[in-house]
């Protein structure tokens, strides 16, 4: 299974999307008031915040070939041993 890189553009068309949707929920339904609202999406911003901070300091994975990945490439490396009697001369 390949790793791929973050897509952040799809992470914030999503989030877009939900904050909007989530909006119009709020205020059809009248479940918070402007105030409370107001503390809501404080909270998501700073929780959102801490995860880019997360997110920067965070080391990526080593990209360590494989055996399968050599053979499908043709580049299989292989090492050969060299006779003491050959390197000493």
């Amino acid at each position: 299974m390949n790793r791929h890189s973050f897509r952040w553009t799809g992470i914030a068309f999503g989030a877009l999307f939900l904050s909007i949707a989530a909006n119009w929920a709020v205020w059809e339904g009248d479940l918070l008031t402007g105030r409370e609202m107001s503390y809501v999406i404080s909270g998501i911003l700073i929780v959102l915040g801490l995860l880019g901070v997360i997110a920067t300091f965070r080391r990526p994975a080593p990209q360590s070939p494989t055996a399968e990945t050599d053979s499908q490439v043709g580049t299989a490396s292989t090492t050969e041993e060299i006779p003491e009697e050959e390197v000493t001369s």
